[in-house]
Order: C-alpha cells, then structure tokens, then sequence
C-alpha cells in the first residue's frame, strides 16, 4: 500500500481531484469517538470523508490505512478506500472514500457475518495477526502473528488491554 501524504488537506483534495474546489464541509456525526469526522463536497460533485485529530500517535492514520487497504482485498462488502494523510497544523488527517449508506436488505447481516468469517478463516495456520501494529482507538494494538487465534485473541488482544489498564491504576 502506497498513500500519498500531504501538507494540508486543500494539497490533497487539489492532487485527488485537480482543478476541483471544496464546496462544502459538514461535520459528520459518525466515525469514532476520538477523530473529528467530516463530508466534504467538492464543486464537481465528488464527496470525501475525512477524519481528523489534533492528538493522534503519529502513526495512527498511516496504520488505519493500511488496514484499510488489507481489509479491502478480501472483505467483499465495501471498505473505504484511503486516499491521503497528512498533518495540517496540529491536526493529523486520512481521507478516504465516501461510502453512502444505503437501506439494508433482509439478508445484509448474514452477509456481513458469513464474509467476515471467510476473511478471518483464509489467514490459515500462522497468519492470525497483522503486518503492523495499529491502534483500537487512540491505544496500540499489537499485531506479532501466531499459529493459533484463540492464542491470539487471547494474549494480544485481552491480556493486552487487562495488562494496560493494570498500569494505568
């Protein structure tokens, strides 16, 4: 995965889409507890949606699209794609795709459960984990593969979070 990284979001939405401006920003009310989160309309018509945030690890966004990337080989039922990041003043951003949602037929989440399933079940046999680390939210979250994914569930992702939050008492 190669995303591009920028100096400020006008660079970015300039390089995705030349000659285009922003019409418009509106702040989204959906995308996670820690990021600011907006729709942004360019005068063509093309939308984005951007997350930003003024205390994220350096890393975090350039992290979540790779995930992003990963998740959007083998998860069928559409994944943003990530377009850009960067750090404008104190902020840091990704853009992405704009995935309008739409009205779920009867079926969608049996649909959802049965490709996340396959996703999880085509690691195979030493390949339960992650190229890289990344965040579950703001707090790292190690990836080290294993052969076994209860064993992984299990130490990094439970005894990793109780571990953490014993030393923060």
């Amino acid at each position: 995965m190669s995303i591009r990284e920028f100096v400020s979001v006008k660079d970015a939405l300039e390089s995705l889409s030349p000659g285009n401006s922003l019409l418009s920003q509106n702040h989204s009310g959906s995308g996670g507890c820690i990021n600011s989160t907006y729709l942004l309309k360019l005068k063509n018509g093309q939308s984005y949606f951007i997350k930003k945030n003024h205390n994220a690890p350096s890393d975090m966004f350039r992290e979540e699209a790779r995930g992003l990337s990963a998740l959007a080989e083998k998860f069928p039922l559409g994944v943003p794609r990530p377009l850009a990041i960067g750090r404008e003043g104190t902020a840091d951003f990704l853009i992405m795709d704009y995935i309008k949602s739409s009205s779920q037929n009867k079926t969608f989440w049996f649909d959802f459960a049965s490709a996340l399933a396959e996703m999880h079940r085509s690691g195979g046999s030493g390949n339960y984990g992650f190229s890289s680390h990344n965040y579950i939210g703001s707090t790292r979250q190690v990836n080290d593969p294993m052969d076994c994914w209860t064993d992984f569930f299990c130490e990094k992702r439970l005894l990793f979070q109780l571990e953490l939050a014993a030393s923060r008492r």
